[in-house]
């Protein structure tokens, strides 16, 4: 964001009140002359932003100028997600015709998106963290991808990772990859990863990107994956060794697992607000 909205958007924060010149610089960590600079080329544009003598500059309460930081406060909690997708033209030959533009752009950054998160997803797949019970960052990978990307980006980017691996392309732990290893004993908790982000997906349309309903999102999803595992690994197991007890099968595979996941889910979520301002996806 450019100097000019960054100002933009802290007056409009506070408009019809006096924010000084002082402030703004030390907000933004610019100098005073850059943000003179700035309310300058702002008025030019338009702006009715008022210089009060030993209070600073106050965006009039009346300006009546379209612009995104002026439009966001008036979105509702769940919308606030899409905040990064808003454009303000000060004209358009065509609505129809940029309307057609934006779709074919956004299917465009969507695949880059998609294709980021799976490659994002292998690279943590191969990650191996040397404790009693060696795990992969796997998880948090997965849990990044659905936060950062959002639920249907990221859920398709968990698909493409699990088809890349099923045709061969070594992106599971350890380099493996194959049908083999999907129809393996753990092969449901890979396929799980796909439930957890429907899940995930589903929940955050309906209640919003709140942290709270990402964090109950990603958590129902993991017990989810876990559950249908659990699951494909009994069913497996027994296939090939005879039957084996839940509690055996929970005490192999989720039990030694769950703080971790429970850590890379935190750190994950941490992670994806901390960035989503600064990347801006759309």
């Amino acid at each position: 964001m450019s100097t000019k909205n960054r100002i933009l958007e802290l007056l409009e924060q506070q408009r019809g009140e006096s924010i000084s010149g002082e402030h703004l610089a030390g907000v933004l960590g610019i100098s005073r002359n850059a943000v003179w600079k700035a309310i300058k080329e702002l008025q030019k544009d338009g702006y009715n932003i008022v210089a009060v003598t030993n209070k600073g500059y106050c965006l009039s309460a009346e300006n009546d100028i379209i612009s995104i930081p002026g439009i966001k406060p008036f979105l509702s909690e769940r919308s606030q997600f899409y905040a990064n997708k808003i454009q303000v033209h000060k004209s358009l030959e065509s609505t129809n015709k940029t309307a057609k533009e934006m779709k074919k752009n956004y299917k465009t950054i969507d695949l880059v998106y998609i294709a980021m998160g799976a490659v994002l997803i292998t690279i943590c797949s191969w990650i191996s963290i040397p404790t009693t019970v060696p795990f992969t960052m796997q998880t948090f990978a997965v849990f990044f991808v659905l936060s950062i990307l959002g639920g249907k980006r990221g859920t398709v980017a968990i698909i493409v990772y699990v088809l890349l691996g099923a045709v061969g392309v070594p992106v599971f732990a350890q380099f493996n990859s194959g049908i083999g290893i999907l129809f393996g004993n753990t092969g449901g908790y890979i396929v799980g990863f796909i439930f957890m982000g429907l899940v995930y997906w589903l929940i955050v349309h309906f209640l919003g990107k709140k942290l709270w309903v990402e964090i109950l999102a990603v958590v129902i999803g993991l017990a989810v994956c876990y559950s249908f595992g659990t699951v494909w690994f009994m069913i497996v197991y027994a296939r090939a060794n005879g039957d084996v007890g839940l509690a055996m099968v929970l005490a192999w595979c989720v039990i030694p697992f769950i703080i971790p996941d429970l850590i890379k889910l935190g750190l994950a979520l941490t992670l994806a607000r901390r960035l989503s301002p600064v990347l801006k996806l759309q």
